[in-house]
């Protein structure tokens, strides 16, 4: 799956991912060979469908800042209402080879 970086924590292993189906956000939690990534970054990633929550793992960087500002987007549309705002988009995430 696809998706972009919304919050890293501030260790760097730890992360929410905004996902390119638009369902239920994904937590990241790495470990000692987590790749550098920042809030911002499309990256790509398995996904396990866990009973609580979507958990991503195998985590690749795929385009550095491609959407830089999509999490503080986000959260002024979460303090207007939802009703008031459209959601910004990410783009489309190209593919690099």
């Amino acid at each position: 799956m696809y998706g972009v970086v919304l919050w890293r924590a501030p260790q760097g292993r730890k992360a929410v991912i905004w996902c390119e189906n638009h369902g239920e956000l994904a937590l990241y939690e790495g470990d000692a060979a987590t790749p550098s990534f920042e809030a911002g970054d499309a990256v790509s990633f398995d996904l396990d469908q866990g009973r609580r929550m979507r958990v991503a793992f195998n985590l690749k960087v795929i385009e550095p800042q491609r959407s830089p500002g999509l999490g503080a987007a986000l959260g002024k549309m979460a303090k207007m209402g939802a009703q008031k705002a459209t959601p910004p988009s990410p783009g489309p995430v190209a593919l690099r080879a």
